[in-house]
């Protein structure tokens, strides 16, 4: 419908969602296997992602930062959200390969706050 002009209504599949970046500084410059199980693989999102038989690999790029993806999860808590981010992060396997959870958690507290103030989230 949305192709053809048509506002649709999206349909949720969870009330919160949770993010978390994957870094490797070798990706900079060089190709970079990054290694995870076949079932987060809808949930691993990598840029200059190339896939060579089963591997999944980030090439080099010519903007030279460090950030090569991110791992998503969703949940109808925000801790539901956050916990299955961080047990997917875990997952993630490469050279010099890590992921941020702790910005997950400076997150989690920002909410916090932001309800002291009676936002909603």
């Amino acid at each position: 419908d949305g192709a053809d002009g048509v506002c649709t209504t999206p349909k949720m599949k969870a009330k919160f969602g949770a993010l978390a970046m994957i870094n490797s500084e070798w990706a900079v410059n060089d190709w970079l296997c990054v290694e995870y199980p076949k079932e987060i693989d809808e949930f691993v999102k990598l840029r200059f992602h190339v896939k060579k038989g089963e591997k999944n690999y980030v090439v080099p790029n010519v903007i030279g930062i460090p950030d090569v993806g991110c791992v998503v999860a969703t949940g109808n808590t925000l801790a539901e959200a956050v916990a299955l981010c961080k047990k997917r992060a875990e997952m993630i396997k490469g050279f010099q390969v890590s992921v941020n959870c702790a910005a997950l958690d400076k997150g989690v507290e920002a909410v916090k706050n932001g309800e002291k103030f009676g936002i909603a989230f």
